[in-house]
């Protein structure tokens, strides 16, 4: 007798005879019968079909992908399964010691701690908070353009060495409680301003340090970021970006914190103090300039207690100053340049960021992006592991926290944890990678000439999202892995198990989760909008293998896809 198991719209369908096939009889009609790196998205009309393991055995992965482009809106599903064997370990890189000169991806983890991640949401919040202003700020800039010929009433001189300034710190709020510190300016360039709080703690960095990151921001992170997001406004007329260390930023730290905030944006300071016959729309706390706040050395730790030691802060400033110099692109065109009527959402806006930290790595050792770095590559010379770690390691540490856990993850959740930074970056990784567009084109196309954010955004530079998300949810799993696999399932940049394997301690590989689904043994899950699982099993020689999936006893909605691929 023939048991056909038809399950619902988007799940997989199996058949079997008896659910027993003998090792020499010939797979039942209308098997699934895939060579290895084969995939197979199982729809529904692909009705009574059979998993076969062919003549000499199979293992198999099947990813459920989530497409709902609500991240918080969860799915369950509860997988069964006939005829199932158990597949053997996924092969990972052989783990060697650490060779990174900086801590393990784990303890890099925990300096960029939740609470971290946590402050930076709050300040996008605020940002995007002040929308409602953004269109009497653009005509209060425009009335003192007309009247004065520049943007500010009176022309703005670069500021010079030793001069005086004032600024509010705030991060807390937008504009309103100011916290005014004075400082003095320590080095200027043809793209920076660099000030010192009058306060900042002893040992902190000299006036020659001050001048070369005055300089470095010039020669490297101006250029970079300028080329691949757009160039900033100038609302306060001096062709330059205002960098202010001050302690106000170590203060964000609480005493004993296993995390540090290294610098932050606020665009607040984009907003006019005064708007005239609006004053609801005015921002009285604002800078009227184009800046951002920096952490400094506190060797001895004078604020909080927590220490910072010279070189360490020297190690991050770079990578902090192109992550934060994104943000300001992004906020000030947005407002001033491109006339949107929004900024944009807190984890698009965070994932560019931290493809300015890659762009960096890529820049210092000569390397780029499709290069599918390794371990080996990436430690051929102290130069390219001084970037690394300079500029990517919190990316891979980011990335570690998703891999996790790409169930309950997703690259577009709005609550801008670690995870989900991390799964953005790699995303926008994997989208810029398999575009027909140039690698410049794609970011500039996502902040400089855009007035939608978000999905909206994505979709109007790469297309449909949604099958970009999946194929890159099962590039998790087979790039470097699956012999002969297509090139949309593999990631061109990054060799991931390869890095994995040398930051994690020995023992570790590489971190994504997967399940085991055998007869037997049901599983069930929960994927919210963006999640992916990854089920692995095998049909033994000449056998069929049944799989059933449900959802609430029912059939999966539609915008859950079964993807199957024959890994061996």
């Amino acid at each position: 007798m023939r048991r056909v198991l038809i399950i619902g719209a988007g799940a997989l369908v199996a058949a079997c005879t008896d659910g027993i096939t003998q090792p020499n009889e010939p797979p039942p009609a209308g098997a699934i019968t895939l060579a290895v790196g084969e995939t197979r998205q199982i729809a529904s009309a692909d009705a009574a079909t059979i998993v076969s393991g062919g003549p000499t055995g199979a293992e198999f992965v099947l990813v459920p992908f989530y497409g709902s482009p609500a991240s918080a809106a969860p799915v369950t599903l509860e997988l069964s399964g006939e005829q199932l064997a158990a597949a053997s370990d996924s092969p990972s890189q052989d783990v060697a010691a650490v060779w990174f000169g900086s801590p393990s991806i784990g303890s890099a983890a925990s300096l960029d701690a939740e609470a971290r991640a946590g402050f930076d949401a709050r300040l996008r919040r605020l940002e995007r908070a002040l929308a409602p202003r953004m269109p009497a700020a653009r005509a209060a800039w425009a009335s003192r353009r007309s009247s004065s010929g520049g943007l500010r009433s009176a022309a703005a001189a670069p500021p010079a060495v030793g001069d005086a300034v004032t600024y509010n710190v705030q991060a807390d709020y937008s504009c309103e409680a100011p916290d005014y510190r004075p400082g003095h300016v320590v080095a200027v360039s043809s793209a920076a301003v660099v000030v010192a709080d009058d306060a900042n703690p002893p040992g902190g960095f000299t006036s020659g340090d001050y001048a070369r990151i005055a300089q470095s921001f010039a020669d490297s992170v101006y250029p970079l970021d300028t080329r691949n997001f757009g160039t900033p406004s100038d609302i306060d007329g001096n062709d330059r970006v205002v960098i202010f260390f001050t302690r106000a930023v170590n203060e964000l730290t609480p005493a004993n914190a296993g995390w540090y905030i290294g610098g932050f944006f606020h665009s607040r300071d984009l907003f006019p103090r005064t708007v005239p016959n609006q004053n609801a729309s005015a921002c009285p706390g604002s800078n009227e300039a184009e800046m951002f706040y920096m952490l400094v050395p506190d060797p001895t730790g004078v604020v909080n207690g927590n220490q910072r030691p010279l070189a360490f802060v020297r190690t991050l400033t770079t990578g902090t100053l192109a992550h934060e110099f994104q943000h300001l692109i992004n906020g000030s065109r947005r407002l001033y340049v491109n006339g949107a009527s929004s900024f944009e959402e807190v984890w698009l806006n965070e994932g560019l960021s931290h493809i300015a930290e890659e762009l960096m790595f890529y820049q210092a050792p000569g390397f780029g992006p499709r290069q599918n770095l390794t371990r080996q590559r990436v430690g051929s010379s102290q130069a390219a592991i001084d970037a690394f770690n300079s500029y990517e390691v919190s990316n891979f540490a980011r990335l570690f926290g998703y891999l996790k856990d790409p169930e309950r993850n997703s690259p577009y959740a709005d609550n801008d944890n670690l995870a989900t930074r991390g799964a953005t970056w790699q995303f926008l990784r994997y989208a810029a990678d398999h575009s027909t567009k140039g690698e410049e084109q794609v970011w500039q196309a996502l902040v400089r000439d855009t007035r939608v954010a978000g999905f909206a955004n994505l979709t109007a530079v790469l297309g449909d999202v949604v099958p970009i998300v999946r194929d890159w949810s099962m590039a998790q799993y087979t790039d470097d892995l699956v012999p002969q696999m297509t090139s949309t399932l593999q990631q061109p940049s990054w060799d991931y198990r390869s890095l994995f394997s040398a930051l994690l301690p020995d023992g570790y590989g590489y971190p994504l989760k997967t399940r085991a689904l055998a007869s037997g043994t049901p599983v069930s899950l929960t994927l919210n909008g963006g999640g992916a699982a990854y089920l692995r099993f095998a049909v033994a020689r000449g056998a069929a293998g049944a799989l059933r999936v449900r959802s609430g006893g029912a059939a999966p909605p539609a915008a859950v896809a079964l993807m199957l691929v024959r890994t061996r």
